[in-house]
């Protein structure tokens, strides 16, 4: 098992999330029909819809963790995680009101937002460096 290393409260951008019966009730009782077809908007022109909830950097991996609230708007579970050996770069770019942090993997990518992004990239790079020499137990 590896051990954590560091936590960050953040957003990821999750390709195939999509709004749960809780968002649905919530947005029938308000009478704001046409909020499911603005959220299906915005989700194909970002490719998917930012998650709120919590970046685990562990030893070997980082994971991802949606919060209480979003696991009760979102239908399913977008929990992802994602070995440090398969990260093949870390990127990041500009995002209005906080940087994104782009974990590319010869899968795809997950892009993570949030404050001190620039710093937690790097403290992902530094365990990503010490996990290749550090031989498994």
């Amino acid at each position: 098992m590896s051990a954590e290393v560091a936590r960050k409260t953040v957003n990821a951008l999750i390709a195939d999330a999509e709004m749960g019966f809780g968002a649905k009730f919530l947005v029938s009782a308000t009478g704001l029909d046409a909020t499911e077809a603005v959220v299906n908007g915005f989700k194909k022109a970002m490719g998917g819809l930012w998650v709120g909830g919590i970046a685990i950097l562990y030893e070997t991996k980082i994971a991802f963790r949606p919060n209480a609230l979003n696991r009760a708007m979102h239908a399913g579970d977008y929990s992802v995680e994602i070995p440090l050996d398969e990260v093949s770069d870390i990127q990041v770019r500009f995002g209005f009101v906080t940087k994104i942090i782009d974990l590319v993997t010869a899968e795809g990518k997950l892009s993570i937002r949030c404050f001190g992004a620039p710093s937690f990239a790097q403290r992902i790079r530094e365990q990503q460096s010490q996990s290749k020499r550090k031989p498994e137990a």
